[in-house]
């Protein structure tokens, strides 16, 4: 029995590109002091795709919060308190069975949140 081959074409997003990511910051400044508050947000998109549509890897959405704080105590001296991931976001990845349209859970990484506090001294 001779084989053929099939030729099929289907549009599909690109892999590794959110179609949505988006930064913003918001600031505060008065006197000797300096806040600022920003909110990082990714959304779901493809890692990979499988070529039966039955196991495509896709990356889970995310919003990540982050504060800075800075406070002139001297000329020369001032404070800093920084938070990264306010939100103790997860970051993680699901297999989507695109055909019977599921979702499964693949992994997570937990970052945690951090701080760190701080003295700069200008000269």
């Amino acid at each position: 029995q001779k084989s053929k081959n099939i030729l099929v074409e289907r549009k599909q997003k690109l892999e590794g590109m959110p179609e949505f990511f988006g930064n913003i910051s918001i600031g505060y400044d008065i006197g000797d002091f300096s806040g600022r508050i920003s909110l990082f947000h990714q959304a779901e998109h493809n890692v990979s795709y499988s070529a039966s549509g039955l196991s495509d890897e896709v990356t889970n959405p995310f919003t990540r919060v982050d504060i800075a704080l800075r406070q002139k105590i001297s000329k020369h001296f001032s404070v800093v308190f920084n938070v990264s991931n306010l939100t103790d976001i997860e970051e993680g990845s699901s297999v989507y069975n695109r055909v019977f349209d599921r979702k499964l859970f693949n992994e997570s990484e937990k970052y945690g949140t951090t701080a760190d506090f701080g003295l700069i001294v200008e000269f």
